[in-house]
C-alpha cells in the first residue's frame, strides 16, 4: 500500500487540533470531595478520631489537586508559547 503524503488540511489542522485537545492532556486533577458533615454533638464526640481522619485526608487531598493545577496551568502556559513561537514563524498576520 503506498503511503500518501499529508494533506494541506492535515498539515494546517494538526497542530491547532494538537493544541486544543492537548491542553487538558497534561494530568488529570481530580477534586477531592469533601467529608460529611456531622452535624449531632453525639456523633461528633463518639467518632470524634474518624472524623478528624477524614478531615486531614480531606486536606491533603485538596493540596495535591491545587498542586495538579498549578503543574497543568505550568506546562499549558509552556506548551501554549511553544504554540505560539511556532505560528510565529510562518509571518501570518505581519504587515510588509
Amino acid at each position: 500500500m503506498p503511503v500518501l503524503p499529508p494533506t494541506p488540511t492535515l498539515c494546517v489542522l494538526g497542530p491547532t487540533l494538537a493544541l486544543f485537545y492537548g491542553l487538558g492532556a497534561h494530568a488529570e486533577c481530580l477534586a477531592p470531595i469533601p467529608p460529611e458533615r456531622v452535624t449531632d454533638p453525639a456523633t461528633r464526640t463518639e467518632y470524634h478520631a474518624e472524623i478528624a481522619a477524614e478531615y486531614s485526608t480531606y486536606f491533603d487531598e485538596a493540596q495535591a489537586y491545587l498542586r495538579c493545577i498549578d503543574e497543568t496551568r505550568a506546562a499549558t502556559i509552556a506548551e501554549v508559547n511553544d504554540v505560539l513561537a511556532d505560528y510565529q514563524t510562518l509571518g501570518i498576520g505581519k504587515k510588509n
